[in-house]
């Protein structure tokens, strides 16, 4: 989990991991882990899929989090603090600030 305006250091990711390799999910498999949403709106609840959660050190100073719910059309607004607490995300530090 991340902000929009980040990008994902997946070196950083995987160091911090543990991992040999990393690599991001494909739309066939994030179509298929997500089924019931729609593509490019499928909600930071990883835990709601049997999947861990990472969240990113940068979203830990926001009070709220923003995210889509699943449809294109519908986002839903949270405070951080209860988003930590439904999802246990692990927290790590793994983004680069993108700028235009």
């Amino acid at each position: 989990v991340l902000c929009a305006c980040y990008k994902i250091d997946l070196g950083a990711l995987k160091n911090q991991l543990g991992a040999k390799s990393i690599e991001l999910a494909d739309e066939k498999e994030i179509g298929e882990m997500f089924d019931d949403c729609e593509l490019g709106a499928e909600p930071p609840f990883g835990n709601l899929y049997d999947l861990p959660t990472i969240m990113d050190k940068a979203l830990e100073k926001d009070d709220h989090i923003i995210f889509q719910a699943g449809t294109h059309e519908k986002a839903i607004r949270m405070s951080m603090d209860d988003y930590r607490k439904l999802v246990e995300p692990k927290v790590l530090e793994f983004s680069y600030h993108v700028t235009s």
